[in-house]
């Protein structure tokens, strides 16, 4: 947990450091949005606070996954996660 908002921590420096630039976060972040797990609760409010958007809940979104096991377990474990902007503007549907 302390690793995770060290990294969140750095993330936001780097934003501040750089303002006037739109941001795109993209990796395995080790959550699910779908849950409410200690870490997605950190990444929700990072995002709140940053005014970032995961594309997982942009309603042109029809993913219903980036990882599977054994083709019963269904997860989007990959995000790509960016400023409002680009949430707003540059996403669009098929």
């Amino acid at each position: 947990m302390d690793e995770f908002l060290f990294q969140l921590a750095i993330i936001t420096d780097i934003i501040e450091r750089h303002a006037n630039c739109k941001v795109v976060l993209g990796g395995d972040f080790n959550v699910d949005f779908s849950r409410n797990k200690d870490h997605t609760l950190l990444l929700n409010d990072f995002c709140e606070q940053e005014h970032l958007f995961p594309l997982v809940k942009h309603p042109a979104n029809t993913i219903d996954y980036t990882y599977q096991f054994n083709m019963s377990s269904f997860h989007v474990l990959d995000h790509f996660i960016v400023s409002g902007a680009l949430f707003e503007k540059a996403v669009q549907s098929k």
